[in-house]
């Protein structure tokens, strides 16, 4: 049998095993999360000023949402899911549990994250605004929002 927990996590009390699941993600990402915050833990202070939704597999950190409150809405700063769990359904089920507080959610993305975009348009977000060659390997910056 399987279960699945999501958490509001106090990061304090679990920094160790969410250090471990960022140094896995942080390659996955454009910039990776290290460059963004100097380093793994910079990234790790810059969620404590958020929150964060972990999905749980058998004990195991397998996936993150993090996000914050901006004036209205929420913005989404990461979401990863560990290779081993992807086409899951884990990161549907992650923004699921944040759409539960029932205000928009607004997030960016870079256009080659195809398989996260599809996710998107899935679960009805809308493109509101695109930044051409925003990246640093020419992608572009697309920021979606929900209501």
């Amino acid at each position: 049998q399987q279960f699945y927990l999501f958490l509001m996590i106090s990061i304090e009390n679990d920094k160790f095993k969410l250090r471990r699941l960022f140094k896995e993600a942080d390659g996955d990402f454009n910039p990776p999360l290290s460059e963004r915050y100097k380093d793994i833990d910079g990234y790790i202070n810059k969620i404590e000023e958020g929150q964060a939704l972990v999905y749980i597999k058998n004990g195991k950190f397998i996936g993150f949402i993090s996000f914050c409150w901006k004036e209205d809405h929420y913005y989404v700063d990461t979401l990863y899911v560990n290779k081993e769990f992807r086409k899951q359904g884990v990161a549907e089920e992650l923004y699921n549990e944040l759409f539960k507080r029932k205000k928009e959610v607004r997030l960016r993305t870079w256009s080659s994250n195809e398989k996260h975009i599809e996710l998107l348009y899935k679960l009805k977000f809308k493109v509101y605004k695109r930044i051409k060659n925003d990246r640093d390997n020419g992608d572009d910056s697309i920021y979606f929002s929900k209501k």
